[in-house]
């Protein structure tokens, strides 16, 4: 077989997948690896507040591997037009589930969290975490759209890029926001937070 369907080709297309989910895994180790400095309430808030970001995320990026799947067909019958409508109704769709998950999340979080902690300290510390963190749905479902139709279409290698930027993004906008640099007050958790969302807005842009 030649071309794309050859063993290299499915390599070519895979290998930028993999890069930018092994990459973006290191938004994750970058928070833990900086609130390790803080102090143990935040290291232990922001691993259980992340898994609970991750839960709701989850959600959201199960619907744009669906448009993928959809994306890909249209791609593949040569229904290029088809392509663009398909993302930017996954996209409007998200961004809307986006509002409505936020606005769940701030109203119901400090009960469920508190049915999984029992530390008044760490609760504190992870609903802060939480309630910034899950600002990043608007640019992370959006990123996910963007994801669905770059695979859809074979231009797997944008997600390598994409997926650097981002995670240098998150290390600068860490180191700066938990720690306080550049005249900026020393956030901690809270930095923690809003810099792995302002890196998914980096990404993006």
């Amino acid at each position: 077989m030649e071309g794309k369907y050859t063993y290299r080709g499915i390599w070519q297309l895979a290998y930028p997948i993999l890069i930018s989910l092994f990459m973006e895994q290191m938004i994750g180790m970058t928070d833990t690896a900086f609130l390790g400095r803080v102090g143990e309430i935040e290291l232990g808030a922001s691993a259980i507040a992340g898994v609970y970001y991750m839960v709701i995320f989850i959600v959201g990026f199960g619907f744009s591997l669906g448009a993928q799947i959809i994306i890909g067909r249209r791609n593949g019958e040569g229904r290029y037009t088809d392509t663009g409508k398909i993302f930017w109704h996954g996209l409007y769709f998200l961004l809307g589930f986006a509002a409505v998950m936020i606005a769940l999340s701030e109203a119901l979080s400090p009960w469920l969290m508190s049915k999984m902690v029992s530390s008044e300290h760490i609760l504190d510390a992870a609903l802060t975490y939480v309630r910034w963190r899950i600002l990043g749905l608007f640019f992370a479902w959006t990123t996910a759209m963007f994801r669905a139709f770059y695979i859809g279409t074979m231009q797997t290698k944008t997600l390598t890029l994409n997926s650097i930027v981002m995670v240098l993004s998150n290390v600068v906008f860490n180191w700066t926001l938990i720690f306080g640099k550049f005249g900026i007050p020393a956030l901690g958790i809270a930095g923690a937070a809003i810099g792995s969302t302002l890196a998914e807005l980096v990404s993006l842009v």
